[in-house]
């Protein structure tokens, strides 16, 4: 089974390997960039002298192997050797010698591309990394910001507790003063309303043990007594200050607690901003391969290696 899967493999491992396009020789070493052909060095001799093909065939190692250029959008028999960073397209010399180009700023096609790497890495690339660590550093920045106010805002509120605390202990030790005092005024007055009725209630049964011993010669220390009992205090009224609750402005409660203020509005700038630049796309066609009308393979080609690689 594995032996079946292994050739199976293999098979698959050669389909995949370039071959010479006139022998079919697998890992052909030389390109020919006019025919776009892949060619092994037995077969490249046959493919220059052959006397039915006037072309000039430029046949190239395969390391140095070069896409074709594209075809011109106006003039289909030719390809695009320069750029005109005017229009932004790919022409040919043809278009050039139309006039249509005249005050426009052309370069070699391959210069333009080169160029426009050139600009990605040295300027385009280096600036959106410096806003990156910017808007690193702003939110690194925001955070320790948006910290520090919190802890101010909750000090403050701290503060403003411990002076209702303190007003609220002083409101209540005030209570609590007249409470006291009352309770001690009632307490006493409790107490000896209590021995009186101790004292009442044992007159009556010295009063009584006499009234059936008429012993009437002590109605007269009785009658004494009794005049004292009938001398009863009046309880004076007790009361407390009533809490009369102010009524809560919040307004003026925030006021007094303090406001954020700003010295512009950020999420006013940043929408300004992102509308700005949203503007400035809508008018630009951000696929630079379509300007330059590269072929696919060219894309390919340069698409396929890290800007690194292509800039070393």
């Amino acid at each position: 089974m594995f032996l079946s899967v292994s050739m199976m493999e293999s098979d698959n491992n050669l389909q995949d390997v370039l071959r010479c396009h006139l022998c079919d020789t697998p890992i052909p070493q030389l390109y020919c960039d006019l025919c776009q052909i892949n060619l092994c060095a037995s077969c490249v001799g046959v493919h220059i002298l052959d006397r039915c093909d006037s072309k000039k065939h430029n046949v190239r190692p395969m390391t140095e192997k070069w896409y074709p250029n594209p075809v011109c959008s106006k003039h289909s028999a030719r390809q695009c050797d320069l750029y005109c960073n005017t229009c932004h397209s790919s022409i040919c010399t043809l278009c050039v010698i139309s006039g249509e180009h005249d005050m426009h700023k052309k370069v070699e096609i391959f210069q333009a591309f080169q160029n426009t790497l050139d600009d990605l890495v040295k300027n385009i690339y280096p600036r959106h990394q410096k806003v990156l660590e910017d808007i690193k550093d702003r939110i690194n920045k925001l955070k320790q910001q948006g910290a520090k106010l919190t802890d101010d805002l909750n000090n403050h509120g701290k503060a403003l507790h411990r002076e209702i605390d303190k007003l609220i202990w002083d409101k209540q030790c005030e209570i609590d003063d007249k409470v006291h005092k009352q309770l001690a005024f009632m307490e006493n007055e409790e107490v000896n309303i209590t021995i009186r009725i101790d004292e009442i209630k044992k007159t009556i049964q010295e009063l009584g043990h006499h009234v059936k011993s008429r012993e009437v010669q002590l109605v007269s220390q009785y009658t004494k007594r009794i005049s004292i009992f009938n001398n009863l205090s009046i309880i004076p009224e007790v009361s407390l200050p009533r809490f009369s609750a102010g009524e809560i402005n919040k307004e003026q409660l925030e006021k007094q607690f303090g406001t954020l203020t700003y010295s512009f509005d950020p999420f006013i700038m940043v929408h300004q901003n992102i509308q700005k630049f949203t503007n400035i796309n809508e008018g630009m066609d951000m696929d630079i391969y379509k300007y330059m009308d590269i072929d696919i393979d060219l894309r390919k080609l340069f698409m396929d290696q890290s800007i690194e690689a292509m800039y070393m």
